[in-house]
């Protein structure tokens, strides 16, 4: 099982900065519901979203290395989640869209530039019965990408119930 996760994390870590879908299989947004709220429930899992910035084309860290987005710009997500269930979650990624469908995972890579505060929120388990934790996530999404959501699940594999949130980016 260890091995199976390591295989994911490193895959999940090559291609994050990257669209996950090709142009010809986009993601349908007129079937599901976009929601302009802060906070949802999916399952037993519930998020909070708490901010949203836009980092521009490139971060750097406090080393002065400079780090490009590889797809267009950085788009950095501050969240809570909380498992008010009986049986452990695990956050393997999470998914923002655009207005055209593509679909864009977390940008790993982002990790080493954004400095010690930043929590990072890939392969980390979701206790039951604790208080909500806080996770900030980047996305490296195209210049053009505008009417962004947020994909939150019920963290069940495959999920069972998903929420999107508008971003307001």
């Amino acid at each position: 099982m260890v091995i199976i996760i390591l295989i994911i994390s490193m895959g999940i870590s090559v291609s994050a900065c990257k669209n996950t879908i090709s142009e010809s299989s986009l993601f349908d947004r007129s079937k599901v519901t976009i929601q302009n709220v802060k906070q949802v429930k999916t399952g037993d899992i519930n998020w909070n979203l708490l901010s949203v910035d836009d980092l521009g084309t490139q971060i750097s860290n406090d080393a002065g290395a400079i780090y490009p987005a590889t797809t267009g710009k950085f788009i950095f997500v501050s969240f809570s989640v909380e498992n008010i269930g009986t049986d452990t979650r695990t956050l393997y990624d999470l998914k923002v869209i655009d207005d055209k469908g593509r679909i864009y995972s977390i940008c790993n890579q982002a990790y080493g530039y954004l400095g010690p505060n930043y929590s990072a929120c890939s392969l980390v388990d979701i206790i039951p019965d604790t208080k909500p934790q806080e996770f900030s996530a980047t996305f490296d999404v195209n210049l053009d990408s505008k009417g962004l959501i947020l994909e939150f699940t019920d963290l069940l594999t495959p999920p069972k119930e998903m929420a999107y949130v508008d971003l307001g980016l």
